[in-house]
């Protein structure tokens, strides 16, 4: 009998992190019987229920990108309170082995209810962390997980900044190349000049990912290498963020 893991995912409609977890569920699907929390429907959850994977509906609530205010701290501070007995709830109906948490805003909930329910958890970290709030709630949090997986070097370092002792959890796994993505990227390069570099960065269109320290060290190139150089930048902003769109 296969074991089941819940993943708790923080939106429902894909960027970054919802792409690596679908390679995750491609990887485990075979050995395990995962079920996907979503705080509402959309286009991933949708995808997933396609191909036969559980998904429910945890009331995480709206909590967009971007700077918080106060009533939006409270807001989730009570929803988080309500969705830990919901969680709890589906670990002892649906014998969950692992609690997967894909994403700090689903991580005060997780790991109360992983911790209550005596169940291992898995914190997977795929941003740099810039708040001073959500620092604070990630270290705390992040004390009482079995595990943490973090993106990248950049990403882990945000966090361990915050409590060096958290390095006895933490891996560092780069994110999945997809074959497609490979065919791509040689697409570019056969289209282009001999002589010509082309620089990619793929990431949503938002402040945190750093798009303006790339235009910052383009712009400090000389003339002549400048003219060598192509930039793609691919995505876009996220869902209903005006901080995002401007």
């Amino acid at each position: 009998m296969k074991k089941h893991i819940l993943i708790l995912e923080q939106q429902s409609w894909s960027g970054g992190a919802q792409r690596v977890l679908d390679v995750v569920l491609r990887s485990i699907e075979q050995d395990f019987e995962p079920v996907v929390a979503f705080p509402e429907r959309g286009p991933f959850s949708a995808a997933l229920q396609e191909r036969h994977i559980e998904t429910l509906t945890l009331p995480l609530g709206q909590y967009p990108p971007g700077k918080k205010s106060y009533r939006d701290m409270m807001a989730f501070a009570l929803r988080s309170l309500f969705c830990t007995a919901k969680i709890a709830s589906i670990i002892h109906r649906k014998r969950i082995s692992l609690v997967y948490i894909n994403g700090p805003r689903c991580l005060p909930a997780g790991v109360s209810a992983a911790w209550l329910m005596r169940r291992p958890s898995l914190f997977h970290l795929h941003l740099i962390l810039t708040q001073k709030s959500a620092i604070v709630l990630a270290k705390h949090c992040a004390r009482h997980v079995t595990k943490i997986v973090a993106c990248s070097d950049a990403a882990a370092e945000s966090l361990l900044n915050a409590d060096r002792r958290l390095v006895a959890k933490l891996d560092v796994f780069h994110n999945p190349t997809l074959e497609r993505v490979r065919r791509e990227c040689l697409h570019f390069e056969r289209a282009g000049r001999a002589d010509e570099i082309t620089i990619g960065m793929v990431g949503r269109i938002t402040e945190t990912k750093g798009h303006r320290v790339l235009f910052s060290a383009f712009g400090r190139l000389s003339a002549e290498l400048r003219n060598k150089i192509c930039l793609i930048i691919v995505d876009a902003p996220a869902e209903d963020c005006a901080e995002d769109r401007r």
